[in-house]
């Protein structure tokens, strides 16, 4: 194929955006994957829209940069290339129609050499799209969750997406937030859990770099005076320094310590599990 008869194909960006990592990819109108590209989440409410949209431009040029590793693709990075034909975001947080054709107006007007058009939806409908062009059911569970129906007829029904205040039942986030109010309870006797937790409680100490006295001392009282700056190594990460990325990672490390649990210690996910089902519950 001539490089005059490629520039005339036209060419698309794809991106799946989570609240962790995102993914974009360039694809030719003949199928042809031109080249992939992983970035960070992409989700605007956690980190703000001029964020997002810096982290979605940054994404593209990255794509394409790596394309014109291809000799015959370099015409890509020219000033003069007029741009994608069109960008489609299948991206975290993205519910609302009206805000998501704001979103892209506001994108497009930001770096109007990028696209030409844009789209963007719910990460659930390019999930469903990809495997299922007729509808179907998608679950999510990653940092949060989320689930969608569609119908043939385009027609939907949706349980979750409301992100961690509110929801993200049996994702990472809930799993990792169970695991440390389970290990708060059972030191203070609150509403203990019937297993060992000291595996689990480590874990957390751990992944938060908070010393290891118990999460009483380091949390609710400062009068034992014993490293009080410990109280701002965890309660910190709850607030004024709240990573959700970070913070459900801790997950996968519970998941590490039940995995080599013996029978005693606690099992934080047989719950997440039946939670996360619920969702497809009429």
């Amino acid at each position: 194929m001539s490089e005059e008869h490629e520039r005339q194909l036209k060419i698309f960006a794809g991106i799946e955006g989570g609240a962790t990592r995102s993914t974009t990819v360039l694809i030719r109108e003949d199928g042809k994957v031109l080249s992939w590209v992983d970035g960070v989440t992409t989700n605007y409410h956690l980190v703000g829209l001029d964020k997002c949209q810096e982290t979605i431009k940054g994404m593209i040029d990255a794509a394409k940069v790596k394309a014109s590793v291809d000799d015959s693709m370099n015409w890509m990075l020219s000033p003069d290339w007029a741009g994608l034909d069109g960008v489609g975001m299948g991206l975290s947080g993205c519910e609302d129609a009206e805000t998501n054709t704001q979103f892209v107006e506001k994108l497009l007007e930001r770096y109007p050499n990028m696209a030409k058009d844009g789209v963007a939806v719910s990460d659930t409908i390019g999930s469903i799209y990809t495997a299922c062009p007729d509808g179907g059911i998608v679950l999510i569970s990653g940092t949060g969750s989320n689930s969608l129906l569609l119908n043939p007829d385009g027609t939907e029904e949706r349980c979750g997406g409301w992100g961690h205040l509110l929801g993200d039942e049996g994702a990472s986030y809930w799993i990792a937030l169970r695991g440390i109010k389970w290990v708060i309870d059972t030191e203070e006797n609150f509403n203990p859990c019937p297993y060992s937790i000291e595996r689990a409680k480590a874990t957390i100490l751990r992944h938060f770099e908070v010393s290891y006295f118990t999460l009483f001392q380091v949390c609710l009282c400062p009068l034992f005076n014993q490293q009080i700056s410990n109280l701002f190594g965890l309660i910190t990460h709850f607030y004024s320094k709240f990573n959700k990325s970070h913070f459900s990672g801790l997950a996968a490390k519970l998941a590490a310590c039940e995995f080599h649990a013996v029978v005693s210690e606690v099992r934080f996910f047989s719950l997440s599990f039946c939670v996360f089902s619920i969702h497809l519950i009429p």
